[in-house]
């Protein structure tokens, strides 16, 4: 199959590349987007924090936060998880024969349904999280 490069931007496969190689990568940058945004709503609940008075409130904040740092220690065994996978297909060059390698197909696909369920907590979470802070801010 012949690709088309008429300079929009369409990029050929590297040497080694495959759809493997492409999800892994994807996974990796979802990681961060994710991790930023833990890191994100830490700063918010900081801030809120900082504002609102009372012994509940910050107890319950406090409550938040290891909720918030626990996820995110989550995600990075997840990242590394996805790092360490990334590896194995380059050294295993997997790459080149993907449906061969039955090991890593499983380890990919047990992969992806570990970032699934990552996405839908984050979800979650982050929505968990809006509702937390109004009510803490006295929106609710």
């Amino acid at each position: 199959m012949k690709q088309i490069t008429s300079g929009m931007g369409l990029v050929p496969p590297q040497q080694g590349g495959s759809h493997f190689n492409y999800e892994v990568d994807a996974w990796l940058r979802e990681m961060d987007f994710i991790v930023s945004e833990v890191s994100y709503m830490n700063t918010r609940l900081a801030f809120v924090v900082d504002v609102v008075n009372g012994p509940q409130a910050i107890a319950d904040a406090e409550v938040y936060q290891n909720k918030l740092l626990e996820f995110h220690d989550q995600l990075q065994v997840i990242r590394e998880q996805i790092k360490q996978h990334k590896e194995t297909l380059k050294l295993n060059k997997v790459a080149q024969h993907p449906a061969y390698d039955k090991k890593n197909a499983a380890i990919h696909s047990k992969l992806r349904k570990v970032i699934v369920t990552a996405e839908k907590d984050y979800v979650n979470i982050k929505n968990d999280f809006n509702k937390f802070i109004a009510q803490l801010s006295g929106l609710h």
